[in-house]
């Protein structure tokens, strides 16, 4: 798939707001799905937690967030779920957060 870029309104927030920009990243946080789950492979045993991302720092144009991967087994007792840090550049233009990811599916075999 490769870069994807993807677009969050600001709805009145101003670019100098990161609080306002963290609490939209964190609300849209289904953007980072595909990237998140990129590394995997397609393997459908692997999801992202449905409003696990935390933004847990965030300076102008970039932020580190926490993330809860589940991976199902199938079988009991085998089943995970593994927090993940990251980081993400982004830029704000024509009234929009802009974040760039890598959305490429790795290929393991």
């Amino acid at each position: 798939m490769g870069n994807v870029e993807h677009q969050i309104p600001l709805n009145g927030i101003t670019p100098t707001d990161l609080d306002g920009i963290k609490d939209l990243i964190e609300s849209n946080s289904e953007i980072f799905n595909n990237y998140l789950l990129a590394g995997f492979g397609g393997n459908a045993s692997f999801s992202v937690v449905d409003r696990s991302l935390e933004v847990t720092n965030i300076e102008p144009g970039y932020f580190e967030y926490t993330v809860l991967i589940d991976f199902y087994a199938g079988c009991k007792g085998m089943n995970d779920v593994d927090p993940r840090v990251e980081s993400a550049e982004f830029d704000i233009k024509d009234g929009k957060i802009i974040i760039i990811l890598d959305e490429t599916v790795w290929n393991v075999e």
